[in-house]
């Protein structure tokens, strides 16, 4: 037999030799003992030297380098004008579904007040406080403030949601009213990392309760 022995159980044929040996260059003439000293000592290093040449396959390929597109400003501007479009479809589509004969604002808010009150409309200082429950489109119910437990904001100052501000100056005390806000007049981008989501309309049951 043309090669060299490397163990009693193993042959070692040298016409692979010049393809550089490997675990399987063997040539196995019978059964061995695979927990002796002699199969980890000798053989360990071949099937390791294996495996890195395995694993090398294709590392001398040129990958494509893929060409990103760059972001202007003027992208921005459009893909949020579309997005803007999309959700004002939407609310129109959505009071439409419920037959809310609502009134449009120039910012895109919606409101239609059921139930008249009385007194003067709200103006910037004034303190309002109101009832609501707020839900998204599909029903969802997110947040309230009930009589016993209202919400009060100082009108054109406090920290609350822009839509808030507005439709405050358009109602009177005692007004129940539905009241759609897109997300720009509502939680814009972000939401509020809890209940309420990105870019979401909010629907707004209030009343004005007081206003001082």
């Amino acid at each position: 037999m043309i090669g060299s022995r490397i163990s009693n159980r193993f042959f070692f044929n040298p016409q692979f030799a010049r393809n550089g040996f490997s675990f399987f260059d063997l040539t196995y003439i019978g059964p061995m003992n695979f927990n002796s000293l002699a199969f980890h000592a000798r053989y360990r290093i071949l099937i390791g030297s294996w495996i890195l040449l395995a694993g090398c396959n294709g590392c001398g390929e040129t990958r494509p380098v893929r060409e990103e597109k760059v972001v202007t400003m003027d992208d921005l501007v459009r893909n949020n004008k579309r997005i803007h479009e999309q959700e004002m479809a939407t609310i129109a589509q959505f009071v439409k579904d419920k037959n809310w004969p609502t009134t449009q604002t120039s910012t895109g808010l919606h409101y239609w007040v059921y139930e008249q009150g009385q007194g003067e409309k709200a103006k910037p200082e004034d303190m309002v406080t109101l009832a609501y429950q707020i839900e998204l489109l599909d029903g969802t119910k997110c947040y309230s403030a009930t009589q016993e437990d209202p919400k009060r904001f100082r009108v054109g100052r406090d920290n609350v949601e822009s839509g808030l501000h507005e439709v405050a100056q358009l109602l009177r005390k005692g007004d129940k009213a539905k009241v759609v806000l897109p997300s720009h007049l509502a939680f814009g981008l972000t939401g509020d990392s809890n209940k309420i989501p990105q870019n979401a309309t909010v629907v707004y049951d209030l009343q004005i309760l007081d206003i001082q």
